[in-house]
Parts: structure tokens; sequence; C-alpha cells
């Protein structure tokens, strides 16, 4: 049995969608594909009750951060490299936090952790 597209653990994942249009858009293809490949993991993660893809996801997710990371060290200024580095803390926060009190809490919890890396890529993508 799959989850359904009208649960927020998927649909959730739309903010994700406008960032990879956005990147597209900025032509920055590289962070285009990271997010692709996160965003298709996770909602196939998250559509079979998060027992299928999981350490696929995980890989793209980090790398996808780490990127965001890099690359916005240098092209950023240190006030919005400030922030990406606080959202990436929350994010490993949030996701530790969403494990922590078992699956009630995880499905109140997790799909807010879908908004977070969209809010950091796009202070990297518009700010820097």
């Amino acid at each position: 049995m799959h989850r359904s597209f009208k649960e927020y653990m998927l649909w959730s994942h739309f903010v994700l969608v406008y960032e990879i249009y956005l990147a597209f858009t900025l032509k920055n293809y590289l962070l285009a594909l990271l997010g692709i490949s996160t965003t298709a993991l996770s909602i196939l993660y998250h559509r079979t009750h998060e027992q299928y893809w999981q350490p696929y996801e995980q890989i793209s997710a980090y790398t996808s951060s780490a990127y965001i990371l890099y690359i916005s060290r240098s092209s950023c200024s240190w006030y919005y490299f400030g922030i990406i580095i606080s959202l990436t803390l929350l994010t490993a926060f949030w996701y530790r936090h969403s494990y922590m009190y078992g699956k009630n809490h995880y499905e109140l919890c997790h799909p807010w952790l879908h908004l977070l890396p969209p809010l950091m890529t796009h202070i990297y993508q518009v700010k820097c």
C-alpha cells in the first residue's frame, strides 16, 4: 500500500519543485539535477511508507546540502552564508527531532522538514 499524494508528507515537496525550476532558470544545472534526484527519491521513499529508497535519498539530500554550503561560501556575503549555515543546522536538528518519539511524531514533524532545505536553496539562488 502506498501513501496518497493528498497526504502532507507527499505534497509538501511542492516547494522543492519550484526551487528546481528556479535552478534551471538561473542555469545552475548541477543544483537542478541534485534537486530532481533528491525530490524524486524523497517522494519514492515516503510513498512506500519509508520502507525503500532511504540510503539513496539521504545520499542525494546530503550531497545537495554540501553543494549549497560549498558554493555559497564563495558566492554569498557572510550574512547570507550565516543564514544558510543556520538553516542547515536547523534542518539537521529537525531531522533528528522528527525521529525521536515514534511514528506519530514522525508523521507530524517530518513533512515540515521538506520546507527548510528549499528555503536554504532559495536564499542561495536569490541572494548570492
